[in-house]
């Protein structure tokens, strides 16, 4: 008993040691006329500087449920958790840049 006490302090005084999880935070995924504002945001929950390099970003067309487009993420989270996803052209700058993909989408909209 005596070691296992050090160590549950430890996991309660330093609990940004642990494994965050990334999850879809907010989408901006159809903007009438205007492609360059849509966006994926991920969260980690606040915990901060998390790596997204090896997840992937798939998008999927709603109507026939199929992928159009894979993206092999890299980077990780800013200091409050959040990872931003969207064109080049998103005024305040984004992430990762997914940029070129109305000649590929089944839509003319990016996201």
């Amino acid at each position: 008993m005596k070691t296992l006490l050090p160590i549950l302090l430890l996991a309660f005084a330093l609990p940004g040691l642990g494994v965050a999880q990334i999850v879809i935070n907010e989408v901006d995924a159809d903007t009438p006329s205007i492609d360059s504002v849509e966006f994926i945001e991920l969260y980690d929950g606040g915990v901060g500087n998390t790596p997204v390099t090896g997840l992937v970003l798939v998008l999927f067309n709603g109507s026939s449920d199929t992928s159009y487009a894979a993206f092999d993420l890299v980077g990780m989270t800013n200091a409050q958790g959040f990872f931003l996803c969207g064109p080049s052209t998103f005024s305040g700058g984004v992430d990762f840049i997914i940029d070129n993909l109305a000649s590929s989408t089944p839509t003319e909209n990016l996201i």
